[in-house]
């Protein structure tokens, strides 16, 4: 983003499909694309901020354009359906459609039947026009996955063009994490008691006296046996704490601070 706060493009993400994200990557001020992980294949997502009507000719050639106004002509139904808020295609426009036909890809964004409210992408500052100039396109072999795009006025983003809402049919990969290997833990509280400490003690020089006459262990095995003796000893107790049990206790908790509150 420039000091006039132009360009600049990215993803809002919910945070439960955060684990799912292969890869963000900003190609430059203009375009930035997300790589997300699903259950068959990736999906990509690519968010184009594209020269409008008015700019040098050279720039739309190199950036290609996605700020255009799409018709309703026959000739170019297979690609951009029937529902264009406009009824002819301008410049911009058969840009992004020969750009589509080239790279197999089709307009989705005016394939859904809507009030023309809904198909309102942009309004001019005076409020007086209004032009649906922000699409979404789709590889034409997943066009059925998308199932509904509108815009969603209520949203308000301090900008002149409105949030582009689209319903995506898609089956996300769940990712799982890797379970973590459970280290035992030795509740030495017990210790603190002196007839628990005293009879820990004995048990102890016992065992490890024992160890002691075999001669002829090597200092593994004499090690493994030590280790085992100190593992398996009444000392050695694992919490394995409930969890509707800690769940409950927070829930009465929360109770008695609101009892107190009251």
């Amino acid at each position: 983003m420039n000091e006039q706060r132009q360009f600049g493009t990215g993803f809002a993400v919910h945070k439960s499909l955060i684990p799912n994200i292969r890869e963000f990557k900003v190609i430059n001020p203009r375009i930035s694309l997300l790589t997300m992980k699903a259950h068959f294949f990736d999906i990509t997502f690519i968010n184009v901020h594209a020269p409008s009507e008015d700019k040098p000719q050279e720039e739309k050639d190199v950036l290609g354009d996605l700020n255009p106004k799409i018709g309703k002509e026959a000739v170019f139904r297979p690609i951009i359906g029937s529902h264009s808020l406009h009824e002819t295609t301008n410049d911009n426009g058969l840009r992004l459609i020969d750009f589509a036909c080239g790279n197999d890809l089709v307009v989705k964004s005016t394939m859904f039947p809507h009030k023309n409210i809904y198909k309102e992408t942009w309004m001019s500052p005076d409020g007086r026009y209004v032009n649906q100039i922000d699409h979404i396109l789709v590889s034409a072999r997943f066009k059925n996955c998308i199932q509904d795009i509108r815009t969603i006025r209520g949203a308000d983003g301090d900008s002149d063009h409105y949030l582009v809402k689209g319903k995506m049919k898609a089956k996300i990969k769940k990712v799982t994490r890797k379970k973590e290997t459970v280290v035992d833990k030795y509740d030495t509280a017990k210790l603190n008691n002196v007839n628990t400490s005293e009879k820990f003690k004995y048990l102890m020089s016992e065992k490890i006296r024992r160890i002691d006459k075999g001669i002829n262990d090597s200092i593994d095995a004499k090690w493994k046996k030590i280790n085992d003796t100190i593992i398996s000893d009444r000392v050695r107790n694992r919490k394995i704490k409930s969890c509707k049990k800690t769940m409950v206790q927070r829930y009465v908790r929360r109770c008695s601070k609101s009892e107190k509150r009251s």
